[in-house]
């Protein structure tokens, strides 16, 4: 456990910005590398505040949500939360605070992650994060069933859209939700223009992203046609991408389309392969796609595999649902 405020040695700028690029890097590709990085170099942080320094606390968040890692949330939260670090925060505060959000929506604490996004919402700054703010909370809805509060979020967001990447951003959440539904090609609809504006863009990640959930909706709809109209160039934006995420999230997705094209089961080393990449993707958003395929396929190697990696958020006991300080991110919100 290491302790923010002490014994630090800070690191050169050239340190610094090299630390910074490869936690970018491990973010895309392998978010628990990214989080041990970030907690090796987390004591040698310079204490003033800056932007650079700032940068990183970022990124060990975002590491530290994927990786369920409340801990390591929590001491970044103190560290920004010295009254030296509010100027520097104060711009995209309500982003950090939204994070908490997010963190919260994995972990099943639907009232206090709603409650973080109505504290994000004092900090707004702009259209932009008022609109990522409501994209939270339109997937917090979604989590708990809520389809219709979600949509409204997300039409009056969409409305309100200043800059085509929200807009893009909104769209694929509406498909979320399209999903939820069973509007399975309708959602594949949507992916499709969000995917178009990324190509545009030359947003490799972002495309990659939205290319993996239109094939994900069109294996859900069982349309074979355009599966094979689109699987090459959502492969070619992986390729440039170089996420291994997307590698494997891609790597499923060809094994059961395989499966349900033919009703033939991967071979034992095939499956060997996919349970290599559970663990990774057991922490993130698609982990519940990935529980699907596993259903539909049916393999013993697989759902036992599976099961002792990946706890939906149904099954968090009460105790790990509970934390030290819950409301740590609200305390920016607390009459001074």
């Amino acid at each position: 456990m290491w302790i923010p405020l002490l014994m630090a040695l800070s690191l050169s700028p050239d340190a610094l910005y090299k630390t910074m690029n490869d936690l970018k890097q491990q973010m895309q590709q392998n978010p628990a590398a990214a989080l041990q990085t970030y907690q090796a170099i987390a004591t040698d942080l310079p204490h003033s505040a800056s932007q650079g320094v700032l940068e990183l606390h970022r990124l060990g968040m975002q590491a530290a949500i994927i990786n369920n890692d409340y801990v390591t949330l929590s001491q970044i939260a103190v560290i920004l939360q010295q009254p030296e670090w509010f100027s520097v925060v104060k711009p995209e505060l309500a982003i950090f605070i939204s994070n908490f959000g997010i963190f919260y929506r994995r972990q099943g604490q639907y009232t206090l992650a709603e409650q973080t996004y109505q504290c994000a919402e004092r900090y707004v700054m702009d259209a932009q994060q008022q609109l990522r703010i409501a994209n939270n909370l339109a997937v917090l809805y979604r989590t708990q069933g809520k389809f219709n509060e979600a949509k409204q979020v997300l039409l009056k967001a969409k409305s309100k859209a200043a800059t085509p990447d929200v807009e893009a951003s909104i769209g694929n959440n509406l498909a979320n939700l399209m999903v939820e539904n069973g509007e399975y090609q309708a959602a594949a609809d949507g992916y499709r223009s969000v995917f178009n504006y990324h190509v545009r863009e030359d947003d490799h990640h972002n495309a990659s992203r939205v290319g993996l959930n239109m094939l994900n909706a069109l294996i859900l709809a069982h349309n074979w046609r355009d599966y094979g109209r689109f699987h090459e160039s959502v492969a070619n934006q992986i390729a440039v991408a170089g996420g291994t995420l997307f590698s494997q999230y891609f790597q499923w997705q060809q094994v059961i389309v395989r499966y349900l094209e033919t009703n033939v089961a991967p071979d034992a080393a095939t499956q060997a392969a996919l349970v290599k990449t559970m663990p990774a993707l057991s922490k993130e958003e698609i982990a519940a796609s990935i529980q699907d395929y596993i259903q539909r396929l049916a393999l013993p190697a697989l759902t036992s595999a599976w099961q002792q990696i990946y706890q939906p958020i149904e099954n968090i006991t009460s105790e790990q649902a509970q934390f030290e300080q819950p409301s740590i991110a609200l305390k920016w919100c607390e009459p001074s």
